[in-house]
């Protein structure tokens, strides 16, 4: 399973920089790239170098919303067997 990262910025120095070195490296993430315009030039460009990239406008809490909520089973999952491996020894 892609871990998820979350790039502010997109469109960028920074933000660029750091896109293009994930897609690049062929690195096992699903982008999420906020931008405040999705539709600018810049922004298609971006968004043109890979198809694990997701393009959002920074107004558009929903898609934050729906995205860190994705699996929480898996997240509790693994919070509870950290926590386990990290307590275990006082349980």
């Amino acid at each position: 399973m892609a871990r998820s990262v979350l790039i502010f910025g997109a469109t960028g120095k920074q933000g660029g920089a750091v896109i293009n070195t994930l897609v690049a490296d062929n690195a096992d993430f699903d982008i999420l790239a906020v931008t405040r315009n999705p539709s600018s030039a810049s922004a298609q460009r971006r968004g043109a170098g890979g198809a694990r990239l997701q393009l959002v406008a920074v107004s558009d809490i929903g898609v934050f919303a729906a995205r860190a909520f994705a699996q929480p089973e898996a997240w509790a999952g693994r919070a509870l067997s950290l926590n386990v491996a990290r307590d275990g020894e006082r349980l």
